[in-house]
């Protein structure tokens, strides 16, 4: 070993003791080291991990803003029809009462509608896009209400996707947004379906009857906007029985009535309140309802199939032209002039190809 060797062996203790000197100094300037307690922030995420973590809200939030814009433009291309004029008439000319509420229309109970009418002719009388904007109000609600009954039932998964698109985008949800009267009437039944069912099954999972009143608030929601709601609480106990009680249906549906009787005592009270209110001024209604002819059955039994949810889906009804557009927009030998015709629809109405129905409702 040399003398260098030596001397270098020698002085690194030192150097070492002069470095540990330099580092325990340093660490008493800065103080002592804080140690991540309960109160510090996390560390910020970067965009990449934030859309991964909430990838599935941003994409059902992102078709439902595709939806309100395809709305606003098929809405900006319609006006007010039919029926539409009547409610705003009586607006105008009646006041703000139990018996302006009440008020029967062909045999239909709709005081959301008829409320929501008097507001609007009390703002702007005829004002469409006033109109137009309350129609996408509903809209949005109705969608965002879909969304989290989705989130309830399923959990914040890929898959709710598939179901909220089919209802975005089905041609058979969004007939009826081109016509105001319809549109007021169909939307907050959707609403009220989608939160009564949020509702009840936190009910159902929790057992705080907090929530089953809030069911109930939607049941009595959807009464005022459609008597079509009155088959809510049947849709209720059928999802009951069959997913929150034990054995075969019949079992299963006995058990749901006796282990939720509260929920279904209230419900039917709703209901039988309903009724009462509904049937005391259906005789003054201006078309009362009256016994199907025999003309009517095969009539009624064909509609499903020629001419609502089946051929709607897919962008019926299946009449006149429309039915062979389709015949030869599917088929081999015809698939280019079916999208040819399809094409020049799309171009001559401002639809997309498919949706018939729109079409449909906006020559009513």
């Amino acid at each position: 070993m040399t003398v260098d060797e030596d001397a270098g062996l020698t002085s690194r203790p030192a150097e070492d003791a002069s470095g540990g000197t330099l580092a325990r100094t340093l660490r008493a300037l800065r103080g002592p080291e804080k140690l991540p307690g309960p109160d510090s922030q996390p560390e910020p995420k970067d965009a990449a991990e934030w859309l991964r973590d909430h990838g599935v809200t941003v994409a059902a939030l992102t078709m439902i803003a595709i939806e309100l814009v395809w709305m606003a433009v098929l809405l900006s291309r319609s006006y007010f029809l039919q029926d539409d004029y009547r409610f705003f008439d009586r607006a105008v000319t009646q006041g703000f009462n139990w018996s302006y509420l009440m008020w029967v229309e062909a045999g239909h109970l709709l005081p959301f509608g008829t409320a929501l009418a008097w507001v609007l002719a009390r703002i702007a009388l005829y004002n469409w896009p006033l109109a137009c904007l309350s129609i996408l109000a509903l809209l949005a609600a109705t969608c965002l209400a879909l969304l989290r009954t989705l989130r309830t039932l399923f959990g914040n998964r890929p898959a709710i996707l598939i179901p909220l698109t089919l209802f975005v985008f089905s041609p058979l949800s969004l007939a009826a947004v081109s016509w105001w009267v319809v549109a007021v009437e169909l939307l907050p039944l959707e609403l009220a379906i989608f939160m009564a069912v949020n509702a009840h099954v936190r009910y159902l999972r929790g057992g705080r009857f907090r929530s089953a009143l809030a069911a109930a608030g939607w049941l009595l929601f959807g009464l005022a906007a459609a008597d079509k709601a009155a088959v809510i609480p049947l849709l209720l106990f059928a999802l009951t029985s069959a997913f929150f009680a034990e054995g075969r249906w019949a079992i299963a549906a006995v058990r749901a009535g006796r282990r939720y009787w509260r929920a279904w005592l209230l419900y039917g009270a709703l209901l039988a309140g309903y009724y009462v209110i509904f049937v005391i001024p259906l005789p003054g209604s201006q078309v009362p309802p009256s016994a199907p002819g025999t003309a009517s059955s095969p009539r009624l039994a064909s509609t499903p199939g020629g001419a609502t949810p089946v051929p709607r889906r897919l962008g019926g009804p299946w009449g006149g032209g429309g039915f062979w557009v389709r015949v030869f927009a599917w088929g081999g030998k015809g698939c280019g002039a079916g999208r040819a015709v399809s094409a020049i629809k799309m171009v001559r109405h401002g639809v997309p190809p498919g949706l018939g129905s729109m079409e449909m409702s906006s020559q009513w």
